[in-house]
């Protein structure tokens, strides 16, 4: 990290035991995985199109994209992107961010 700032937070042990042990199975410290946690929480600043090269990135990327559809499902009892979109009509959209570098 380039310029790092200390932080304190307050967590319930529960939530302490669950982060030390998916901490120790990514073979980070607790504050490493509280990071990028919240990195990858925040709104981007930039764009880098490298960076979905990066595994630790994508890894990040996919977690953030599976996070959302929950969020999504869980406001939306019933949604199905399915009832919206033809699979030509999702490969379209999709293919139209990639070329914006925004996938």
């Amino acid at each position: 990290m380039a310029d790092t700032r200390t932080i304190t937070i307050t967590v319930d042990e529960e939530t302490h035991r669950r982060a030390c042990a998916e901490a120790e199975q990514r073979g980070l410290t607790v504050s490493e995985l509280a990071a990028q946690a919240m990195a990858a929480s925040l709104p981007r600043q930039d764009v880098d199109p490298d960076a979905s090269r990066d595994p630790a990135n994508r890894e990040l990327r996919y977690r953030r994209f599976l996070e959302t559809v929950e969020r999504i499902r869980a406001d939306n009892p019933g949604f199905s992107a399915a009832d919206n979109l033809s699979r030509d009509e999702l490969y379209l959209e999709r293919d139209f961010w990639r070329r914006r570098g925004l996938d």
